[in-house]
């Protein structure tokens, strides 16, 4: 009880000095870890405070980082070519321009890059490529297969452009990496 009390004036003192919630939620849980004779969780050993850090939550929802700016992503796509790393400039420009995850882009192979077809019209007229193929047998982090994402907007076309000329030029190489 007395752990509980003074954890809601630690929180509190912290919210109004704007600190870090994840900083200090991790002091619950190091109590719960450094006193393992409390037992139990955080919810049911320290009530009052797990529901002023929901409060806190609430108050201020947590937010994502903004991105790398396009600037950073094409200075660091530069200065790889500048040393000779042609496929890992490409796969941070994928990346930046795709949102895929790292471990999405070091799984990419050759066959996953689509070309686009010249007769239609949409996202078929568009370089493609497909994450988390069926083929792999490894699905997303949240459980999709054969996620499709086109290079269709005028400004990154030309990325999935360079992605079809390299796979061009691993054509009977269908396993080869994307980046390597």
């Amino acid at each position: 009880k007395m752990w509980d009390q003074t954890l809601v004036d630690f929180i509190e003192h912290r919210y109004e000095e704007h600190e870090s919630r994840e900083s200090t939620v991790k002091v619950l849980y190091a109590l719960l870890w450094a006193f393992p004779h409390l037992g139990g969780s955080a919810r049911s050993r320290f009530p009052q405070a797990f529901a002023s850090m929901r409060g806190w939550t609430r108050l201020s929802p947590p937010s994502s980082r903004p991105p790398l700016p396009k600037q950073a992503a094409y200075a660091i796509a530069a200065k790889l070519l500048e040393y000779g790393q042609e496929r890992a400039a490409l796969g941070c420009l994928v990346m930046f321009e795709t949102y895929c995850r790292i471990g999405e882009l070091l799984a990419l192979r050759m066959f996953q890059i689509v070309a686009p077809d010249r007769h239609s019209g949409g996202a078929a007229g568009c370089p493609t490529i497909v994450l988390n193929a069926t083929e792999l047998q490894v699905p997303s982090k949240t459980g999709e297969m054969d996620s499709s994402i086109a290079f269709d907007l005028p400004e990154h076309r030309w990325v999935g452009m360079l992605l079809v000329q390299l796979k061009e030029a691993f054509a009977t190489h269908n396993m080869e990496p994307v980046v390597n």
